[in-house]
């Protein structure tokens, strides 16, 4: 664009420079106007002082007004033209001249006024004097005037030395002549006047000589003639120059307005690209692999369409085999251009083909020819993604941008491989988090078996030491509270059990949008009647407060941390405070136990005015099996704090000794968007699951389950059987029904399934090592068997079956 500019800049400055002069032009036009128009008034001034010049010398004017009226306004043009800002030296080289002429003309015609006032005097004089001799009476004297006033008119006709003779002979003989003594006084005045006349006459013709031979225009014209010559001559000359300079100025223009034009439509092409890869980045943050799919292909599609294409396609070659089409059906020719763009080891990241424009690399020209494409492009990520491409077809045409805009597709490559890479490894994290957990409540589990037994023991110890008392008693009423006590013991033991089996539990939390407010609220009216007289319950609870939930979970923490409360008061009255509030969260706030990242959330309090704890008792206050009461089993609040963690919530614990504890839940709002991980819907599709079980009635039974929850079940009682089978059906899940130390027998079967199934196991704990590290995903379904639980077991295993073939990318 700089060749462009530099023209256009060139052409401007021509433009600009002969506009300036064409003005100077035209003002010296109109300056050449104006000369002509004064040099006609100075003329018109000349031949009117030369008229009235003639005509006080004929002595047909009675003054010199006239004279000296046209004298100025001569001199006034005279000064209007000097005064013109001309720029033409010979134009005011004659004005000078002319001036000065002028100049001279005015002092003759004071000379002439003063010399002609005497002679136009005396000529009057002579008139009357010898009109008064002629009447006199005296014939002589009569007929001597009449000779010298004829010898007068001749001599003012043409003063010439002939005639001025005779007047000099008639002026004498009137003198000598012999008269009346009355009339000599007016003879001698009228020789007088004669003689003055006729000294006077000859110099006041040649003083109007003089005058009308002085200030003439005509070198004034000539200038000016001279001037509009070369005035015109000029115009032609800077009118051809600025045509041209019009002409170059509206081409680089022209020029500079297409290359204006074209980056316009880059930079809109750029942005229009920038939101795509901005859609696409915004709704794959949160994706899961099933929806990765639709986010993508809807990229490519919205792709095409900007460059104009028929097809967008992005294909990774690397060890993720992954392809994307936004178009149904691939060309294996197209395919195997892709392959061998993706193989060659060029250097070359983009590539533009046409059709009939030779390709350098060997291999990529025959993978070309077999494809019906007139326009292909393809770009190629660098060296952190080698192997991943993104390619644009069109079959017909081109598209609608140049290279260098369709090398901006850099970016939706990275943005697509990014977003695909995200997904990923989110899903396994998530897989590998579970597995995780697993193992580590299973360790926990393991860790725990001596609170355990100590636990039992006491419990076993007591009921022993009742049912010994019972049998050596004899009243029946001791032998009724020995019996009470048992079942007391009983009891507890049940008690523990299920605390324990449900910190071991590793069901994910059944989690939708549901109104927190009124979860809370009707927990505390359920569990009034059962907080002892002593304890009041203050509730605070926020309406509309709504969360991403498993309300039965929640119900058991609200549960777990009211009792823990009450129980922290003791004997002595007390109040429990209950309060439910929703907070924003600006910046990250680390808590007691956990962090609250930023974003809203639901916070519940529950806090009582009893004794308080240390800080020892308070680190230890969420370790399983760790309990500031006697006869507390340590799992409430073990509990509280897993359920908070699959929620992925966090607690925040203030106590004070002799004051009392708070204990806060942060639960994140996610109202109408259920979190990564919640349990799709748990009736299925038709799935077809592979059930094994050795119990042929607990089979039957549960293939009679899997059918009801829609699902089609295959069983099978041997192991091996089910092996062969693997081929011939295209299972999406498998359901083992084990029993305690049988799980060695499913060797062989999760050998051959290896990492391709999810397998949901139906026993005891206890085989879930057994299983763990052959399978690509394993659940737990405790006895006794609930549809509710089976059904969210298998639904979650669909849904990782379903990403499993995400990950999965057909031949090329």
């Amino acid at each position: 664009m700089r060749i462009p500019l530099l023209f256009g800049v060139c052409a401007l400055l021509l433009f600009a420079l002969t506009g300036y002069a064409l003005v100077d032009i035209w003002r010296q036009e109109m300056t050449l106007r104006r000369i002509g128009e004064t040099r006609k008034s100075f003329e018109a001034a000349v031949n009117e002082l030369d008229t009235t010049v003639l005509l006080s010398r004929a002595g047909l004017l009675r003054n010199y007004d006239a004279i000296v009226a046209a004298s100025d306004r001569a001199m006034a043009a005279l000064r209007e033209i000097d005064a013109l800002d001309t720029d033409m030296p010979a134009l005011a080289s004659a004005v000078e001249a002319a001036r000065r002429q002028q100049e001279d003309k005015q002092d003759l015609i004071e000379q002439f006024k003063s010399e002609n006032a005497l002679l136009q005097n005396s000529l009057v004089y002579f008139t009357a004097l010898g009109k008064d001799l002629q009447q006199t009476g005296d014939g002589a004297l009569s007929n001597t005037v009449s000779a010298l006033a004829a010898v007068m008119l001749a001599f003012t006709l043409n003063p010439s030395d002939d005639n001025a003779a005779p007047l000099t002979a008639s002026i004498s003989r009137l003198a000598t002549q012999a008269i009346d003594p009355s009339h000599m006084k007016s003879r001698d005045s009228l020789a007088a006047h004669a003689q003055l006349i006729q000294s006077t006459l000859a110099g006041v013709d040649q003083l109007v000589q003089s005058v009308l031979t002085r200030a003439r225009t005509a070198g004034v014209s000539d200038a000016v003639a001279a001037a509009e010559i070369r005035h015109t001559s000029l115009t032609r000359a800077y009118l051809v120059a600025f045509s041209i300079a019009t002409v170059l100025a509206a081409s680089a223009s022209i020029a500079i307005g297409f290359q204006l034009r074209t980056k316009i439509r880059t930079i809109r092409a750029r942005k229009e690209l920038d939101t795509i890869v901005a859609d696409m980045t915004l709704h794959s943050i949160n994706a899961s692999t099933v929806q990765l799919n639709a986010i993508v292909q809807e990229t490519l599609r919205r792709l095409a369409v900007w460059a104009g294409a028929d097809r967008a396609r992005y294909v990774s070659a690397g060890m993720r085999r992954m392809s994307y089409d936004s178009m149904p059906g691939s060309s294996q020719a197209s395919c195997a251009a892709l392959e061998a763009f993706a193989l060659a080891d060029d250097g070359r990241d983009f590539i533009y083909v046409r059709r009939g424009r030779a390709v350098e690399d060997a291999a990529l020209s025959r993978a070309l020819a077999g494809v019906d494409v007139a326009t292909w492009v393809c770009y190629r990520s660098g060296d952190t993604r080698r192997g991943s491409l993104l390619t644009l077809e069109c079959q017909r045409g081109g598209f609608h941008y140049g290279e260098e805009v369709l090398n901006l597709l850099r970016g939706p490559l990275d943005a697509i491989s990014d977003a695909i890479d995200r997904v990923i490894q989110k899903a396994e994290q998530r897989a590998l988090e579970a597995r995780l957990n697993q193992a580590q409540r299973l360790e926990a589990v393991g860790t725990f078996a001596s609170g355990i037994a100590h636990n039992l023991n006491n419990i076993t110890a007591a009921i022993r030491g009742h049912a010994e008392m019972a049998g050596e008693t004899q009243h029946r009423q001791t032998l009724d509270r020995h019996i009470r006590e048992i079942l007391k013991g009983a009891d507890r033991a049940h008690d523990v059990v299920s605390e324990i089996m449900a910190f071991g539990r590793s069901d994910a939390p059944a989690r939708k949008s549901a109104d927190l407010s009124a979860l809370v609220g009707e927990t505390l009216r359920l569990l009034s009647p059962s907080v002892p007289a002593s304890v009041r319950l203050e509730p605070d609870i926020a309406a509309g407060v709504t969360a991403s939930i498993d309300a039965r979970q929640i119900e058991q923490v609200l549960l777990n941390l009211i009792r823990n409360a009450w129980q922290a008061i003791g004997e002595g009255r007390g109040v429990v405070r209950v309060r439910l509030e929703t907070r924003e969260q600006a910046g990250a706030m680390i808590l007691s136990h956990g962090t609250a990242e930023p974003g809203r959330y639901a916070v519940l309090t529950v806090a009582d005015d009893g004794e308080g704890m240390d800080e020892t008792a308070q680190d230890r206050l969420f370790e399983p099996f760790f309990s500031t009461r006697e006869g507390g089993n340590g799992l409430g609040l073990a509990t509280v704090k897993r359920i908070v963690a699959d929620h992925r919530g966090a607690l925040d614990m203030d106590s004070t000794l002799g004051r009392g504890s708070t204990i806060r839940v942060w639960l994140p709002v996610d109202a109408g968007n259920p979190a990564d991980g919640a349990i799709p819907e748990a009736e299925g599709t038709g799935e077809r699951i592979l059930l094994v079980g050795r119990n042929k009635a607990e089979r039957l039974k549960m293939e009679e389950t899997v059918a009801a929850l829609g699902y089609e079940p295959v069983g099978f009682s041997d192991p091996d059987l089910a092996v062969g089978t693997l081929p011939a059906f295209a299972f999406d899940a498998v359901l083992l029904l084990t029993r305690r130390n049988h799980a060695g027998e499913y060797r062989d079967l999760l050998k051959a399934i290896g990492r391709d199934l999810p397998v949901v196991i139906v026993g005891p704990p206890e085989t879930v090592p057994q299983v763990v590290d052959a399978a690509a995903m394993v659940d737990v379904v405790h006895r006794p068997i609930t549809p509710s639980a089976l059904a969210a077991a298998l639904a979650r295993a669909i849904q990782q079956r379903a990403s499993l073939k995400t990950l999965e990318m057909p031949p090329a």
